[in-house]
């Protein structure tokens, strides 16, 4: 079989790569510790994590390496670490280079800090003093030590072969007089009886308990470490004595075994450990991607470790059932026009929660900063130089190429998309999507679907209270401070600013998220999976949050923008076109800024407080997910098609094709429960080229023919995931003809003005680009491999 082909099992993914024989252990702060057998079988490890997700991208800490020869210098197997009075103990097994199958368990100990502080050998598991040298433990092939308390004792179980006829592992159990010392004398507790127990090696090893209630349980892995190697279970009699093994009973099939659908191949080697609220339990194993193994199965690095919830039946006994291989629902948010990078003072509540829920990605950026080539990027994974929408004055075919809705429809998803549309011809309907949605840029407040929302909701007109008119001279002159303002043309994209008139469900955002939340009602029926786009119009202008939301941004209290008052210098000509009614004369930018600065805080306050607005909306409609429990499975996504130049370098009211951060940076944070980890701070530079190809990998599929972008996935999926180092943006003009590529490397930025200033920022120095370092002596090197990275990266291999 391919091992590929389960490469990307939706649910069924590891947590950590390349760990065998996975151990992890809650603390009673809280805090998670996860250690495992390396491939190589040479050193013990240790990671540290506040939840067990965490653990994935935790820092490994080698604790201990093996000696050079004799006793712990091969074999270095199944360490487990404990907390027993007060101390740490790491029990593992371990072999010697001059007899590699002497295999006996060994102990370290650790009284301060596990990660921080210096393990010391304790030696060799001692056996317990008896009479009986027939009774002594560990004269053979000893391994997969665990230790457990019950009833206020402590107990020891492993496995250890015995001869008889051929070489059998057997599970043993003795009470333990102190962390490294045995008091009674072995017991048998289990033999590999059964044919599933004796699949090309007769094997019980491995065990794991599992108490609840007072009720005890141990499963252990049977069989050799193939495709063959499953988990059987005992179970101890309520009230019965560990060390009588008729008190206990074993179970005639496996409780856990390959499924081949669902890409678990040789699950065995198990723990157990406590959720993070404390009320489930997590089995924690490892098993392969494949089942064809060259070689020696216990050489074959693959063996990964998962976790699995823990179900309980009826009779309170345990299930483990792998989690139901459907592919996941795909709820995608995007907002138009965020002023995003430079402006922290933005509250977004329901964004920083998904943040917290998933993960942000600092460094995100825009392949144009304009709507309609940057929304065809984000359907197809390609720059626009290659998929042809350029800029938003003309329209190219909407099948002109291959979407991630026609990749989905093949791997039967339903597709949605409700809102705005701006991306190319036709509609989200000629794809095949159903929802609401319109041809072009269109006006929400004009739709028959917002009238019956409307009518529903007992809502008056969507009004403004408009405070400033920055339409260009000539465009929308009618329109004076003071006046109400109810949206007449086809198209809502006024340079405009004010009040919202009413209730806040007005808006097209809550119009739009409650669209979004019925068809979600509607889909918690439905078996097959689902994808959803749901796009607003807003916070593009105009700018007109309700009092509610404006109020939380006094304008007196917001300082100058960083920028606001760069003139320019070194910059390329791209920086002087503006087209405000108050900054700019024959659309140029108009220096220094004449506006003055109490207007630009109305300006910005009007700005926030329709972001935050817009959150509000958009975070609804993941509260309708959580309420209807769909979020499990579920990836969500949220972000933006653009920035907002709104303040930045000399006063701009709109962007134009300057390609400064603020236009370029978008917010995005996914989502994804099992795959992605929470509350983490991706820094790798992502792009929304990669967005399309992230959706269909999440739906186990992928685009026909090569894209620009990346699977996202592979960052938290893959250890060394060989991701991308530089990336790019560009334009072609906006009302205006204009060439220009970013190129983002390590923190520097180059921006190729074709025919124009070239233009270098150190970001981490400069973050508001205010000093263009191209023309500086001793960065004419860099300006060299900006330059290299920029043919790179567009080497122009396709036609437009």
């Amino acid at each position: 079989m391919d091992r590929d082909h389960y490469a990307s099992t939706e649910y069924n993914i590891p947590l950590i790569e390349n760990r065998a024989d996975p151990y992890i252990f809650k603390h009673e702060d809280g805090t998670y510790y996860f250690t495992a057998s390396v491939p190589e079988y040479d050193r013990i490890i240790l990671r540290k994590a506040a939840d067990i997700s965490g653990l994935k991208y935790a820092e490994e800490k080698t604790l201990w390496v093996r000696h050079d020869s004799g006793p712990m210098s091969c074999h270095i197997w199944a360490p487990e670490i404990h907390y027993i009075s007060g101390a740490w103990y790491i029990y593992f097994a371990a072999g010697e280079k001059d007899d590699i199958w002497k295999i006996r368990p060994y102990v370290l100990v650790n009284r301060g800090d596990p990660m921080e502080d210096e393990w010391q050998e304790l030696g060799q598991m001692k056996a317990a003093e008896t009479p009986e040298p027939d009774k002594f433990s560990f004269q053979d092939f000893s391994l997969d030590m665990t230790v457990f308390s019950y009833r206020e004792k402590w107990y020891c179980v492993w496995a250890e072969k015995v001869n008889i006829g051929k070489k059998i592992s057997n599970l043993y159990i003795a009470e333990m007089e102190a962390p490294d010392r045995l008091l009674t004398a072995q017991v048998l507790l289990s033999a590999p009886d059964y044919d599933w127990e004796r699949r090309g090696f007769w094997v019980n090893e491995g065990a794991a308990v599992l108490e609840r209630d007072g009720r005890l349980f141990l499963t252990y892995s049977a069989s050799s470490t193939g495709a063959d190697y499953c988990m059987g279970m005992l179970r101890l009699r309520r009230g019965g004595d560990p060390l009588d093994p008729s008190d206990w009973s074993k179970s005639r099939e496996p409780v856990v075994k390959t499924d081949v659908e669902k890409g678990i191949f040789g699950p065995g080697h198990n723990s157990f450990v406590k959720s993070e609220d404390g009320l489930t339990d997590i089995m924690v194993f490892h098993a392969r991607q494949y089942d064809e193994i060259l070689g020696d199965p216990l050489y074959d690095e693959n063996r990964h470790a998962y976790t699995l919830p823990v179900e309980w039946d009826e009779n309170e006994e345990p299930v483990f059932h792998f989690r139901k291989n459907r592919r996941p629902n795909i709820l995608m948010m995007v907002v138009d026009h965020q002023a995003f990078y430079g402006h922290p003072r933005v509250k977004t509540p329901y964004f920083d929660r998904l943040k917290a829920e998933g993960v942000f990605f600092e460094r995100a950026y825009c392949s144009s900063p304009l709507s309609m080539p940057s929304r065809k990027t984000m359907m197809t994974g390609l720059y626009p130089h290659h998929h042809g929408q350029t800029d938003n004055s003309f329209e190219t075919p909407w099948d002109s190429h291959e979407t991630y809705v026609d990749v989905l429809k093949e791997a039967g998803y339903r597709n949605y998309y409700f809102g705005k549309w701006h991306a190319c011809a036709g509609k989200p309907s000629d794809l095949g999507c159903l929802g609401v949605s319109y041809p072009d840029y269109s006006n929400p407040y004009h739709q028959p679907e917002y009238e019956e929302y409307r009518r529903r909701k007992e809502l008056p007109p969507a009004r403004m209270r408009v405070e400033m008119n920055m339409c260009e001279k000539g465009w929308i002159d009618n329109v004076k401070e003071g006046d109400l303002y109810d949206f007449p043309r086809d198209l809502t994209n006024e340079a405009l600013s004010g009040i919202l008139e009413g209730p806040k469900e007005c808006h097209e955002a809550y119009y739009v998220a409650d669209m979004a939340c019925r068809q979600l009602e509607e889909l918690k029926r439905e078996e097959a999976p689902f994808m959803m786009r749901v796009d607003f119009w807003g916070p593009h202008q105009p700018y007109c949050p309700t009092e509610e939301f404006a109020a939380l941004y006094p304008p007196e209290s917001i300082e100058e923008y960083p920028s606001f008052s760069d003139d320019l210098a070194g910059k390329p000509k791209s920086y002087l076109f503006d087209t405000g009614r108050e900054t700019s004369r024959d659309r140029e930018l108009i220096r220094p800024n004449p506006m003055e600065w109490s207007r630009w805080q109305m300006l910005l306050s009007r700005c926030y407080g329709q972001i935050t607005m817009v959150d509000e909306a958009v975070g609804s409609v993941i509260e309708k997910l959580r309420e209807l429990q769909m979020d499990e499975n579920t990836l969500i996504i949220w972000t933006a098609d653009h920035g907002d130049a709104l303040a930045c370098h000399g006063g701009h009211f709109d962007k134009a094709f300057y390609l400064p951060e603020e236009v370029l940076r978008i917010p995005l944070a996914m989502a994804c429960p099992g795959v992605l980890p929470k509350n983490r701070i991706c820094r790798e530079l992502v792009t929304n080229c990669d967005l399309a190809p992230t959706i269909v990998s999440a739906a186990g599929s992928a685009f026909r023919s090569p894209v620009d972008g990346e699977d996202i996935f592979r960052l938290f999926t893959e250890q060394r995931p060989g991701w991308r180092t530089a990336l790019l943006a560009e334009t072609y003009g906006h009302l205006a003809p204009w060439r220009a590529e970013a190129v983002v490397w390590q923190q520097y930025k180059y921006v190729d003005n074709h025919g124009d200033a070239e233009e270098l920022y150190d970001l981490e120095a400069d973050p508001y680009e205010l000093h263009n370092l191209a023309k500086e002596k001793e960065y004419q090197a860099l300006l060299m491999k900006m330059r290299m990275k920029r043919l790179e990266l567009k080497p122009h291999i396709y036609k437009v």
